[in-house]
């Protein structure tokens, strides 16, 4: 018996970037297998790009779908250093950080689960230092996980 790698396809929001998983299936054998059950559970294509249901709306008077405005790339940068930072204080690697993404009218909140046994106030503090502008939030899970959340203010 050997192991070898397969390629398999799944959906990734166009604007959010979030992917889609269909119980806990997160890839398909092939890409009309992804977009067909993306769409069976809420997803739409909007002029060729995939789009989750938290990404865009229905507008009823002009009877069509509407993307929100699209996310700053700065807020995928902040989330790929928050995962850099988790790695740098767990002693992890980035696999294991997952940072999800919100969004208000006001914000976006980037928030990340922390092992408590790995400081998440050394987490929370090294966030604030370099995020002045980023709201720091810490919630207490359980006795062994914090939730950081760092709101991001919208720039106009």
């Amino acid at each position: 018996m050997s192991i070898i790698p397969v390629l398999m396809h799944t959906v990734e929001c166009d604007r959010c970037k979030k992917q889609y998983e269909e119980d806990l299936i997160c890839a398909f054998v092939d890409g009309n297998a992804a977009i067909d059950s993306a769409t069976d559970n809420g997803w739409t294509i909007i002029n060729n790009k995939h789009y989750c249901p938290d990404c865009f709306k229905y507008d009823e008077a002009q009877d069509e779908y509407i993307v929100l405005p699209s996310i700053p790339n700065y807020v995928f940068k902040i989330k790929e250093q928050l995962k850099f930072v988790y790695c740098l204080l767990t002693s992890s690697y980035s696999s294991k950080a997952h940072v999800d993404c919100f969004e208000t009218d006001d914000d976006f909140i980037l928030s990340i689960v922390v092992p408590k046994d790995h400081q998440p106030f050394e987490y929370h503090r090294s966030i604030q230092k370099i995020y002045k502008h980023c709201v720091c939030e810490e919630y207490s899970n359980n006795e062994f996980y914090s939730t950081i959340s760092v709101k991001i203010p919208k720039r106009n």
